[in-house]
């Protein structure tokens, strides 16, 4: 009887041989998930609201653009163009892609909502000059308390 108390006093060890395993895959999940951004507005933009929206995720070929409330510059990936150089910056951009890669290349139009509407027209005729057909609009969604 006094050899089961003695065990029972006693605190068990904590097996902890598997913690890296889990550590390291948990790290590898959050590197797969998590998406890391390659383009950082330095152009401040208040997106407009719209209803019916989609989401867009090819991220290979994709040239952002962001105008902001400053209309004469459009920040093209992570440089600023004037609105009237977009056309050659966007021709040396596409310059090194084949003509089936330039065919897929995608444009991902940030702008902010008090942009006129000349400005907008600006940068679409600098794409159709480099024959840039695919443009997604980023805008937010249109709740009904806004």
């Amino acid at each position: 009887m006094s050899m089961f108390r003695q065990r029972r006093n006693e605190v068990p060890e904590l097996n902890v041989a598997s913690l890296p395993d889990l550590i390291f895959t948990v790290l590898f999940f959050f590197m797969i998930v998590t998406h890391m951004r390659n383009v950082s507005p330095q152009v401040k933009v208040e997106q407009p609201k719209g209803t019916s929206l989609a989401n867009f995720n090819k991220q290979n070929m994709t040239i952002y653009l962001f105008v902001g409330s400053q209309d004469t510059v459009v920040q093209v990936n992570n440089s600023m163009v004037p609105v009237s150089k977009l056309a050659e910056t966007l021709e040396e951009l596409c310059s090194d892609l084949s003509g089936d890669e330039r065919q897929q290349v995608n444009v991902s139009l940030n702008a902010d909502r008090q942009v006129s509407m000349k400005t907008i027209s600006e940068v679409k005729q600098a794409l159709r000059k480099v024959n840039v057909r695919h443009i997604c609009y980023v805008a937010k969604e249109h709740s009904k308390l806004d």
